[in-house]
């Protein structure tokens, strides 16, 4: 199985990467906003999960019809 190339797309943004990890990307700007202020005011710090090759493993949400 041949090796993937490391990612050379660009990084998500702080802010990017929270909405990311509470599924809220498609929310509307004011849950964002809500959602961003209260994450900030927890002080949590996404991290990335990253393999040997350095690319990022992101959790697909499947959504309901």
């Amino acid at each position: 199985m041949p090796v993937p190339e490391a990612s050379t797309a660009p990084k998500r943004t702080y802010e990017e990467a929270l909405l990311c990890a509470s599924r809220l990307v498609s929310a509307k700007p004011e849950t964002r906003n809500k959602a961003l202020w209260i994450l900030n005011e927890m002080q949590l710090q996404p991290f990335a999960l990253v393999d040997s090759n350095n690319i990022e493993h992101v959790h697909q949400e499947k959504r309901q019809k």
